[in-house]
């Protein structure tokens, strides 16, 4: 806030208490009719009109930054997906859920996509919007605690079985293929459910850190495939706490993208998030995306873009990941948040 201070201070006029409305000038050929307002009280007005509109753009700014850094994506046609808001109401907390899902008619694997420590799930729609463009069925939802993990863990659980168990949705999910998602204190909530979800197919951890050592008790319990990115390590990731969960989990690919900061996994991120992480680029986010989606797509034995379907085994695939990314794995990477068109249905 000091910065929306200054930028406020400077923008502020700086006019006298008060200023002549009328006035005479005596000099020669600059005379002025009583009534009439002289040239410096005309300029005078004009520069408070210019302060007063540059404080008025400033304000607007610095709010629609706020706004936006939790706001939804704009609508567009050009996007085959439709998204549903829910307020669902379970033991672990109530809170609002997004869900993303393709137009294809067939029922579709389901991933369930957590945000980050103090974030919401618009911080995780540009997610949700990508992977049902890949042909999932993507579930954002908000976590009910900002710092309780496990009761956010429980939740994430929760929710998976409400899904699964709504009858109106068994036309949309797959209850054979679901997974999990998870950015950063995101990534340790989703841990924690999958490692008391035996029948899940994987889980994503996206730069996820640990906390009290809960991260890695429970990922020695994880039985699904478990595939972890991490940016470089710093203070918004606990200095990379993120390798003793990795060391633990039992069945796990680790990739570590080159000089990607915390942030680089969130989509939309926040130019607050940044000024504190650091900025994100295009580029790390892509890297985010492409490998997530190929994990995702192989666990559901679902083909990357352009290829036929066909089963790898797991040793197969950590030889394929060992080289460099392979940004044709997703069919959207061009895509960005506030792309136009899609549509929504909201259900009370």
């Amino acid at each position: 806030m000091p910065t929306l201070f200054v930028l406020l201070k400077l923008g502020s006029p700086t006019a006298p208490n008060h200023a002549p409305h009328r006035t005479r000038s005596s000099r020669a050929g600059g005379r002025i009719g009583h009534g009439t307002l002289d040239i410096r009280t005309i300029k005078m007005g004009v520069r408070r009109k210019q302060h007063a509109d540059i404080t008025s753009a400033i304000v607007m700014a610095v709010l629609a930054v706020f706004v936006v850094s939790c706001a939804h994506p704009n609508p567009s046609a050009a996007t085959k997906v439709t998204r549903e808001t829910l307020r669902v109401q379970l033991p672990a907390g109530t809170t609002g859920v997004d869900v993303y899902w393709p137009s294809a008619a067939t029922q579709a694997p389901m991933v369930i996509v957590a945000h980050g420590f103090s974030r919401c799930r618009h911080n995780m729609s540009g997610w949700g919007q990508h992977l049902a463009q890949e042909g999932f069925v993507a579930v954002v939802p908000d976590l009910p605690t900002r710092s309780d993990h496990a009761r956010n863990g429980r939740f994430l659980s929760e929710l998976r079985a409400y899904l699964l168990d709504d009858e109106s949705w068994r036309e949309h999910i797959d209850p054979a293929r679901v997974g999990l998602l998870g950015f950063s204190a995101g990534g340790l909530s989703s841990l924690l459910s999958a490692a008391h979800s035996p029948g899940l197919a994987i889980w994503v951890g996206l730069d996820p850190v640990d906390r009290d050592g809960l991260g890695v008790k429970a990922a020695t319990m994880v039985q699904s495939r478990a595939v972890v990115l991490t940016a470089e390590p710093s203070a918004c990731n606990a200095h990379g706490n993120a390798r003793d969960m990795i060391s633990a989990l039992p069945r796990h690919e680790h990739f570590k993208v080159a000089g990607a900061v915390h942030v680089d996994a969130e989509w939309p991120t926040s130019w607050l998030a940044e000024l504190v992480c650091g900025r994100s680029t295009d580029e790390r986010r892509a890297e985010f995306q492409a490998r997530a989606t190929q994990a995702l797509k192989e666990a559901f034995a679902l083909p990357p873009a352009g290829e036929p379907s066909r089963q790898r085994s797991f040793s197969t695939r950590i030889a394929e990941h060992s080289g460099p990314c392979d940004l044709r794995a997703t069919q959207s990477l061009a895509y960005r948040c506030g792309s136009p068109g899609f549509r929504r249905r909201v259900i009370p």
